[in-house]
């Protein structure tokens, strides 16, 4: 075998290793099938510049998965832990999530804020994800709660019932010309926290990524109300169980931030599939089990973006 057809195999076996498994079956079977017929097409490329993206992207985010995981392992061999053990562990609660629903992998509605908090005792935990979103086929903008874990006294994940709002606007509050296009008037009225706030409709800026207003105003609302939207520790406490403790929270994922150079705001088609999400709620479950809050000064930690709470 020449030095040049040992290249190209050793490059197709590189791109198909850094394939999901569902996608590495899929082009050894288009392999399989050029083969049989090299006769009409040897020359043909085989691989089309999307799988080498997708492989190359694969690549970088394992390498960079890797180098998260390492600097945290390193963090914690050098850190007591506690005397006594959790009844849990780190990965004992990534399991459990992954074998749940995943609130961001939902076409429904868009997000333009999250918060996500850790809860735990000696023996159980809880996390809770809260979404600002806009459902444009329901209720529009709003507060949605995801809750997740043994600690949580209501139904789970997408179950999670909404026991309390924080804010509220009535979409028909807008009218429609003759067209069925939208007027959208001089102010608007919301109420966050049950009193009325008057928003000049003129301050929302257009994103130019959604056809429907709300999401602009909810955008608007993020950046000029923040805390006020998201839950209180007394609401929270309506999901969970009273002997569980606040420990860690993260917040500030936001609209605006560019990932993988895609562009702003979450409207590509893989809007929900955001690798440094989970690495945040990787970082979350190792503080659960091991009470190790310093992780969140880490510098892999500090570059997801996030802002960083814990409550010793």
């Amino acid at each position: 075998m020449t030095e040049l057809a040992e290249q190209a195999i050793a490059k197709l076996k590189a791109l198909i290793l850094a394939l999901p498994p569902n996608e590495q079956n899929k082009i050894a079977a288009k392999i399989f099938a050029s083969l049989e017929n090299v006769q009409d097409d040897i020359k043909a490329k085989i691989f089309s510049e999307d799988f080498e993206d997708k492989a190359r992207g694969n690549q970088i985010y394992e390498r960079s998965k890797s180098a998260f995981l390492e600097e945290i392992s390193s963090a914690l061999s050098e850190y007591p832990l506690q005397e006594e053990a959790r009844g849990f562990t780190s990965s004992g609660i990534l399991q459990y999530l992954d074998e749940s629903d995943y609130p961001l992998l939902n076409l429904n509605y868009d997000i333009a804020a999250v918060r996500v908090t850790g809860f735990c005792n000696q023996e159980s935990w809880a996390i809770i994800y809260e979404l600002l979103m806009n459902y444009p086929s329901s209720d529009g903008i709003g507060l949605m709660l995801r809750a997740y874990g043994p600690g949580v006294k209501v139904e789970e994940g997408f179950g999670t019932p909404g026991l309390h709002s924080s804010f509220r606007w009535d979409k028909g509050e807008l009218q429609y010309d003759e067209n069925y296009k939208r007027i959208i008037p001089q102010e608007l009225e919301v109420y966050i926290r049950n009193e009325l706030v008057i928003i000049p409709s003129e301050d929302v800026a257009r994103q130019n990524r959604a056809p429907e207003f709300d999401f602009d105003l909810l955008v608007h609302l993020v950046e000029s109300f923040g805390e006020e939207l998201y839950s209180t520790d007394e609401e929270l406490s309506l999901y969970i169980s009273k002997d569980l403790e606040k420990l860690v929270q993260f917040d500030d994922w936001h609209h605006k931030y560019n990932h993988h150079d895609k562009g702003e705001g979450v409207f590509e088609g893989n809007k929900f599939h955001i690798p440094i999400y989970t690495s945040g709620v990787v970082a979350i479950a190792k503080i659960l089990e091991t009470q190790y809050f310093d992780l969140c000064e880490l510098p892999s930690v500090r570059q997801l973006g996030f802002e960083w709470t814990t409550y010793e």
